[in-house]
């Protein structure tokens, strides 16, 4: 992800077994975070997770149809815009 520009460049002079040992630390930190602060609830922890799930795809939709939209000359491209647009809208922000 540094190398893409997605994190400060100084992370991708790191080893990928470091990256993902320190990136494996964190979100198991991240998760005892969270179980802490919903008490163990489950309830909250599937409304937690649920929510998560659904900025996951809305972010990919948006990805995609941003990738889409920039390239020129693809194949069934107004299918594919039709479709991650559609995707995007509904599991997406709600205006």
């Amino acid at each position: 992800m540094a190398i893409d520009s997605w994190m400060p460049h100084r992370f991708s002079a790191l080893s990928e077994r470091l990256t993902t040992e320190n990136g494996v630390i964190m979100m198991g930190l991240a998760s005892i975070g969270v179980l802490l602060y919903a008490h163990g609830d489950v309830r909250t922890l599937v409304v937690l997770y649920s929510i998560n799930v659904f900025i996951t795809f809305s972010l990919s939709m948006f990805g995609m149809l941003r990738r889409t939209l920039k390239v020129s000359g693809e194949p069934n491209r107004i299918r594919r815009i039709l479709l991650f647009g559609v995707g995007w809208r509904f599991a997406g922000p709600s205006l």
